[in-house]
């Protein structure tokens, strides 16, 4: 389990020096993160207008990226609902309790 987490982290670590390049910042202030309320402002900031001292902005996000979110939400939506038809018919056979 502690090898598939790896990647796992190193992926939210670019992605979070990612974000940070994208407020203008500098990466090691993604260690920042690490306190809580502080990490809401990765959350909420909005990045830089334009370019800054990392590059251009990225391009707006495709039309398969907008369609691939929405998927994952439905999805999201129907696990949460299939998680409560599940636990609603092991109550009634008496298994849910």
């Amino acid at each position: 389990m502690l090898f598939a987490m790896i990647p796992l982290l190193v992926f939210y670590v670019l992605m979070g020096i990612q974000r940070s390049h994208d407020m203008d910042w500098s990466g090691w202030m993604l260690l920042l993160a690490l306190i809580p309320l502080v990490a809401l402002i990765w959350i909420f900031k909005g990045g830089t207008k334009g370019g800054n001292r990392f590059g251009a902005p990225p391009p707006p996000n495709s039309t398969g990226v907008k369609v691939s979110a929405g998927i994952l939400v439905v999805l999201m939506v129907l696990g949460v609902a299939a998680l409560v038809a599940l636990q609603a018919a092991l109550g009634e056979i008496g298994l849910g309790k």
